[in-house]
Formats: structure tokens, C-alpha cells, sequence
């Protein structure tokens, strides 16, 4: 599964097509309500059919289960980054964000078959402290304990061993084009009003190996929808796509950026070999912020 992109014209998102791709505002989108997650059985929302699917819904412990609030294709569909494109453009009246789903390399389906979720309200999700989040992830996961560093050189240069905070809203083009590629995905789409919350309302637990619960992941989004144009695409059992549409544009700012990502995924800092097909690099700041500046894709891992 690829994506592609390259800058456009205003245009419509979902909608109209420009050359072989889709107008991308700059913008991410917002729905008025959260939308009613679909009952169990085939489903066509708008002109795409992605096929049988059903309501997730967390563990509990509780003996009334908690309301479902994501629905998950049976199978892969295909061609899903063009499902995706156009279930997107549509989510202001829906209200239904897509995701394009990934699970567990082992065949299992998990988290998508096995209900493993922690799911979490908007009223949590504004309730946290972006900055103190990134902060903590800082000093937690990212400066050594036994510190060898001397400030401002090692790994984490030129910020060590402080945290430099948030990087600045970016301007960035005012539209990209999203290019569908062919491929197959399975397709999960979540009750909520703007894409970040997807994460902490799913409940998705894939970052918590880096101690990062569900609703702290879709508060860090937000920050980023708000000052890079970031849109969550895909989840995988601990991987997460995004769509940023304002990129950083300066080997500064891209350092900023770096360092944030850094913070929430220590994971990209440290094991840049994960990820292919990212060319080689040093596990450095310096060294990852050169993929941010006007990157479009970015996808974490966490561990």
C-alpha cells in the first residue's frame, strides 16, 4: 500500500479529482455530530461499499458493555486508499472517520478481531497538557538516566537536555493532492468529530509501550491537525500513519517537529531501521528531521 502526494489547486476533498488525484484542503475536516456507527452486515456509505463489517467494542469489566464507537470491515477492500480518499471527503456529513486498518503480523487480526481497546471521551482528551505530555516523553524516554551528554550535543543536539517545546504552526502549500494507489486494507471508521480523536475514542493501545494511552496519542493530534494540517490515515497494531498536509519548511522548525515526534515515538528517534523504506540515517534528531521538512507521510512506530 502506497500513498503519494504533490502539490494542486483548490479543489474539493473526496470529490472532484485533480489530474489522477484528490484536492486536499489544508485544512483538516470537522462533522458537526459524531455519526451513528453501523450495525453489523454489508454496508455503503455514500458511493463507496467497502463490504461486511461489524461494531467493535472494547474489554470491559462492566457488565453493560460501553456504546460501540468503531465499525471494522470483515476483509480487506480493495483499492482502500481510494475508499479512504472519498469516505474522507465525505466526514463533515457522516461523521465517520476512516482509517485504513493493519493488524498483527502473526494473522491474528489483533487489536481489530480481539476487542482490545480503552476507549476515551473529548472532554479527556481536552483535558490534557500537550506540552507537559511531550515534556514527560522528553525526559522519560528520550535523555539517559546516567546522562554522558554534555547539553546541546549527543543524539538529542542541539535541545539536550531540555525539551525545546512546541514548534510553530506552519503555513505550508495551501493544498496537496492525495494520489490513490492501488492495494488492499481493511477499513475501520470511527464515531467522533474530528479525525485526532479517532485514536482516543477507538481506544487504540498501540502506543502504550511507550506509556502513551489513547487519549494522550489523540491530544498530541490534535495539537499537530492544529499547527501542521496532520490527519491520521492508518493504525496498525502499534503503527499510526499520518496525512500532514503543512509540513515543516525550514531545517529549524523541521528540528522542533523532530523533537516532538521524538517525544510521543521515541521509537522513530531510535530504531530508524524499522520503517523501510526511509533511507538510512543516524539515530539522531539532526538526522530525522531532514525526513520532516516538506515530508507529507510520516509513520510511527511504537515499539
Amino acid at each position: 500500500m502506497t500513498l503519494r502526494y504533490s502539490p494542486a489547486p483548490s479543489g474539493s476533498w473526496g470529490d472532484r479529482p485533480v489530474g489522477d488525484g484528490v484536492a486536499l484542503p489544508v485544512e483538516p475536516p470537522r462533522a458537526d455530530e459524531p455519526g451513528l456507527v453501523p450495525p453489523v452486515g454489508p454496508l455503503r456509505l455514500g458511493p463507496v461499499a467497502p463490504g461486511s463489517g461489524r461494531p467493535v467494542v472494547g474489554r470491559t469489566t462492566d457488565d453493560e458493555p460501553p456504546p460501540a464507537v468503531l465499525w471494522v470491515t470483515d476483509a480487506e477492500v480493495p483499492d482502500a486508499v481510494a475508499a479512504w480518499a472519498t469516505l474522507a471527503g465525505h466526514f463533515p456529513q457522516t461523521g465517520l472517520w476512516p482509517l485504513l486498518l493493519q493488524g498483527l503480523y502473526d494473522g491474528s487480526g489483533r487489536p481489530w478481531d480481539s476487542g482490545e481497546f480503552h476507549p476515551a471521551t473529548e472532554g479527556e482528551i481536552a483535558a490534557i497538557d500537550v506540552r507537559q505530555v511531550l515534556e514527560d516523553g522528553w525526559r522519560g524516554s528520550l535523555v539517559p538516566i546516567n546522562d554522558p551528554w554534555a547539553p546541546g550535543t549527543g543524539p538529542l543536539a542541539p535541545f539536550h537536555p531540555t525539551f525545546p517545546g512546541l514548534a510553530p504552526a506552519q503555513p505550508g502549500p495551501p493544498v496537496q493532492t492525495f494520489v490513490p494507489a492501488t492495494g488492499g486494507a481493511r477499513i475501520g471508521l470511527v464515531s467522533c468529530r474530528r479525525p485526532a480523536d479517532a485514536i482516543g475514542v477507538a481506544g487504540w493501545l498501540g502506543a502504550l509501550n511507550v506509556w502513551q494511552q489513547p487519549a494522550t496519542v489523540s491530544a498530541v493530534l490534535r495539537s499537530w491537525e492544529d499547527r501542521l494540517g496532520a490527519i491520521v490515515v492508518g493504525l496498525g497494531f502499534a503503527t499510526l500513519t499520518l496525512l500532514v498536509t503543512r509540513p515543516p519548511e525550514t531545517d529549524d522548525d523541521a528540528l522542533r517537529v523532530a523533537a516532538e515526534v521524538a517525544a510521543l515515538c521515541p521509537d522513530a528517534l531510535w530504531q530508524p531501521e524499522v520503517l523501510l523504506p526511509h533511507p538510512p540515517r543516524e539515530a539522531t534528531l539532526e538526522s530525522m528531521s531532514r525526513l520532516l521538512v516538506r515530508q507529507t507521510l510520516w509513520r510511527l512506530w511504537f515499539g
